[in-house]
């Protein structure tokens, strides 16, 4: 059976949303959010009504009624496998305490579910940021207390006065890399300043594919060199002086592949269908935060 479900996938400075019938995307839209209308919201869950009235918009015209499912990106749960989790209060309520460094991602479960309650239909996230699959050896560190975790690492930090907690995080979280050094994050306007001739644009850029190409080859030793393709993908990927680029510095590791643009409103829908057909059973976010 081919269900319709809607998917929604919540970045920092948009949402995007599709319908898919089975494999078949019935629409597909950016929803795009200014600086200026999300200035007012303290805390990323604090945007949840603002970002459910902006996809209700964009679904202006189509019969909700006719959907089976919603599935949305998750966001940071504790460390849990992967595939599908059923959305509850539990696990909005864990999500909507996180407030310092929060991703966007943690507002899918709530619109989702929004959404998908009224209309008395199931709501999912997928494969949240946090699935933890890694193995044990790879969780050792030299601090028995602090086992090294998918999400990231602890940190102890000074601060100048310069920046307050709030400041720091959303400096590394979000004003970072290309945007901190060339004052964009956008690539394709990097590579337009790089053919102008600005050579400092060049070298950043440089820098960043450099580090990208040692994590690649970090990734392959972990695997003990057996690996089948090396895929590049992102919207970045279509830019072929970085896939150049990556492609020579690690092609002798083994073949590289470039599969540029993202795929993961079609990886939503999928894991969703898996569960409506039985396939998969959904996890329960309170067995996880029991540890169970």
């Amino acid at each position: 059976m081919d269900y319709r479900i809607l998917v929604i996938n919540p970045g920092s400075t948009s949402t995007k949303i599709a319908v898919f019938h089975g494999q078949t995307p019935l629409m597909q839209k950016t929803i795009r959010h200014s600086g200026e209308e999300l200035a007012p919201f303290g805390a990323i869950m604090d945007q949840a009504p603002f970002r459910r009235r902006c996809v209700e918009e964009a679904l202006a015209g189509f019969d909700l009624t006719t959907l089976d499912a919603v599935c949305a990106r998750g966001g940071m749960l504790p460390p849990c496998p992967s595939g599908a989790f059923a959305v509850d209060g539990d696990m909005i309520e864990y999500l909507a305490a996180i407030t310092q460094g929060a991703h966007a991602s943690n507002l899918g479960c709530v619109v989702a579910r929004d959404i998908a309650e009224p209309l008395g239909i199931p709501a999912f996230v997928y494969d949240p940021v946090a699935v933890d699959e890694m193995p044990p050896m790879a969780r050792i560190t030299g601090i028995p207390e602090l086992p090294r975790r998918m999400m990231g690492h602890a940190l102890n930090t000074r601060f100048s006065g310069k920046y307050d907690r709030a400041g720091v995080m959303k400096l590394v979280r979000g004003r970072g890399g290309l945007l901190a050094h060339l004052g964009t994050s956008d690539a394709m306007e990097v590579e337009r300043r790089m053919a102008r001739g600005d050579e400092r644009a060049r070298l950043v850029y440089d820098a960043m594919l450099y580090t990208a190409a040692k994590s690649i080859g970090a990734m392959a030793a972990a695997a003990g060199g057996d690996i089948d393709r090396i895929i590049l993908t992102g919207g970045i990927a279509h830019s072929a002086y970085v896939a150049d680029y990556l492609t020579k510095k690690v092609r002798f590791i083994a073949p590289v592949e470039v599969m540029a643009g993202e795929f993961e409103m079609e990886a939503l829908a999928a894991g969703a269908a898996r569960v409506l057909s039985g396939r998969e059973t959904a996890h329960r976010f309170r067995d996880l935060a029991k540890g169970e």
